[in-house]
């Protein structure tokens, strides 16, 4: 099945790609910006609950990756 995430860049296909592989182990997922110019994202994935998981999984990431530059952030203004 193919998923248009509107308004979305390289910046989530780069992070989603990996969750997706890590989703799909025998089975093609994708995703991909069209054009250079383009505004949205195209996700080709076996179904819907394998994109709903890599997204969940995408957000958990970037939780994540803000927390520690948070506390990086504090250590540095404790120094």
């Amino acid at each position: 099945m193919e998923v248009k995430l509107e308004n979305q860049c390289n910046t989530l296909g780069s992070i989603l790609r990996e969750h997706l592989e890590l989703e799909c182990n025998d089975e093609f997922a994708t995703c991909v910006v069209p054009e250079i110019s383009s505004t949205f994202l195209l996700v080709t994935t076996p179904d819907i609950s394998v994109l709903r998981k890599s997204l969940l999984g995408c957000k958990e990431e970037l939780k994540s990756l803000e927390q520690n530059l948070f506390k990086r952030k504090q250590k540095r203004k404790n120094s």
